[in-house]
């Protein structure tokens, strides 16, 4: 298709392309879109860790796009322009990946003549840390949130941002809590994800507050999230599920266990059971026809 006044040119189905378009020049987005396309008002965005492989994601996540007949977005924050991506930026001085990837998305929306368009969010490592604070302050632009292995998170306690939530940064909005409880969410650590090393941050405030390493810190934190999540009387509590035999690696997670699969039972579930997200009548039956495409019947 040709490129609208954005400068973003929408794929043919089937066809993938790395796209940097007007509305967010400093961000190229790698973008997928699945051969049989259920429905344009959604999207899967998968973020990279600190290694700053976006290819490595997407090509794993095209498979899930045609399963789940949606486009995939796999934005690439580069260490020049988003030093600080995993924290959103937080500082006046720092290029913001949220309002990025929030103009990019804008600007598909319309290239894709919609009224809005919402995510199945994903992170691995420093792009959970992404995600996950990207939820917290945008809950009504994602439709669900899957996260594997962060090095560490933003608590919901009196915690200093970006460790809790007190002293949350005024250049970056009100977090909305409210609705990050209400989300679909899903967190992922390797069984053997437990090494201090160089990519994990480490300090005693912080190993008192989550835990020594990702598993120990998986755990604190979505025990936390679970916790609050009780008392707002939420009706889709937090998942904490553990890769067996797994280190912090994507592609071994993504290659040598069923990391990929539970995802996508974890999002058709969602689809299952919030079919009211985007009212039109194709939505409506999105997960009825996600079962024909993808060949499942086995969920």
């Amino acid at each position: 298709m040709n490129a609208d006044q954005t400068g973003l040119r929408v794929p043919s189905p089937g066809e993938s392309q790395r796209c940097v378009c007007a509305a967010a020049p400093n961000l190229p987005v790698w973008i997928y879109r699945p051969r049989h396309e259920i429905s344009a008002d959604r999207v899967i965005v998968v973020v990279h860790g600190i290694s700053r492989a976006s290819h490595h994601l997407f090509e794993q996540f095209k498979g899930l796009a045609d399963r789940m007949g949606c486009t995939l977005l796999a934005p690439e924050f580069s260490p020049d322009e988003f030093p600080a991506y995993q924290t959103l930026g937080q500082r006046d001085a720092f290029s913001r990946s949220d309002l990025a990837l929030n103009a990019f998305i804008t600007a598909w929306q319309d290239a894709r003549q919609q009224v809005a368009v919402r995510s199945h969010l994903y992170g691995y490592s420093g792009g959970a840390q992404f995600a996950h604070r990207y939820a917290l302050l945008y809950p009504a632009r994602v439709l669900s949130l899957a996260i594997t292995s962060p090095g560490w998170y933003t608590c919901p306690d009196r915690a200093a941002y970006p460790y809790g939530l007190k002293d949350w940064p005024v250049c970056l909005g009100q977090p909305n809590l409210s609705g990050f409880l209400d989300l679909p969410i899903l967190v992922m650590v390797g069984e053997q994800d437990t090494q201090r090393d160089s990519s994990l941050r480490k300090g005693k405030r912080l190993d008192r507050q989550q835990g020594p390493n990702r598993l120990v810190r998986a755990r604190t934190w979505v025990a936390a999230i679970a916790e609050r999540q009780q008392l707002q009387g939420a009706t889709r509590p937090v998942q904490l599920q553990i890769l067996p035999d797994q280190g912090h690696d994507f592609l071994q997670n993504a290659r040598q266990s069923d990391m990929l699969e539970r995802i996508f039972v974890f999002w058709r579930q969602c689809e299952k059971e919030n079919p009211h997200v985007v009212k039109n009548d194709l939505y409506r039956i999105n997960a009825d026809v996600i079962d024909r495409v993808s060949g499942e019947t086995r969920y």
